[in-house]
């Protein structure tokens, strides 16, 4: 009897794992989606080298292009 319940329970936990594993099913067409805006920071580890000074002010100058 007990090697029935295990049987039985192993082929229900794969069962249960096989079907988690399906592909989803395809989102239905919708209209084009709305443009989402990102903010990107960035932190220096510290300002007191020459490198991160020069890093600093290149990503201010890059980021100046760009609408805030």
């Amino acid at each position: 009897m007990k090697h029935k319940f295990v049987t039985f329970s192993i082929i229900l936990v794969a069962a249960l794992v096989l079907g988690a594993c399906a592909p989803a099913a395809a989102p239905a067409e919708t209209t084009a989606p709305e443009a989402k805006q990102f903010k990107i920071g960035m932190a220096n580890f510290s300002q007191c080298c020459a490198y991160f000074i020069g890093m600093n002010e290149s990503v201010i100058a890059e980021a100046s292009a760009y609408p805030t």
